[in-house]
């Protein structure tokens, strides 16, 4: 632990460095908040139980209109229980937005594939880079300054630490009870 006090961290450059995609990602963010500001808030609303998320999930807009036209038809069966206007409304904002639903989840998930994508080739990179530093650090034993910066690195870098499984007991060992 006492090494740890004496690392010195590596000489970075007077200016601070500027991310050259946080631009084109906050132009995004604000987009998408832009978007979010114009769609109908339910803050008012508690949450959803997932009794009823599962309810709510088990009925698709088809299954609104199709009640909606019974509604319709049959009068008489509806009586004064029925608020056509209501499921009406429903099955059209749900066929609405439904299509917008669908691209926002593939949105989600090409940002997250070609996010885990740049990690992945990054972290092969960054790795390599530790092997190499590494191997320098042990074959030059007066470089405290790659060593310093090696053992900063090592959580991350270096292989966890391997889990021994305990070997089952021989088939035989078991003692039965009468």
């Amino acid at each position: 632990m006492s090494d740890q006090k004496d690392v010195k961290p590596v000489a970075h450059a007077a200016e601070p460095e500027i991310n050259p995609y946080a631009a084109d990602a906050q132009e995004r963010i604000n987009r998408v908040r832009a978007i979010l500001e114009g769609f109908p808030k339910t803050l008012d609303l508690p949450p959803l139980s997932a009794g009823k998320l599962s309810s709510a999930n088990k009925i698709t807009a088809e299954a609104l209109a199709q009640a909606a036209r019974f509604a319709e038809g049959q009068p008489n069966i509806a009586g004064a229980l029925a608020d056509v206007k209501k499921l009406r409304d429903g099955s059209d904002f749900l066929s609405a937005y439904a299509g917008l639903r669908e691209q926002v989840f593939v949105l989600l998930n090409n940002i997250d594939e070609y996010l885990v994508q740049c990690k992945l080739d990054t972290a092969k990179y960054a790795r390599g880079l530790y092997r190499m530093a590494r191997t320098y650090a042990a074959s030059a034993p007066t470089a405290n300054d790659v060593h310093a910066q090696v053992e900063i690195m090592r959580p991350s870098f270096g292989r966890p630490a391997v889990r021994r499984v305990k070997p089952a007991p021989p088939a035989g060992s078991e003692t039965v009870k009468k």
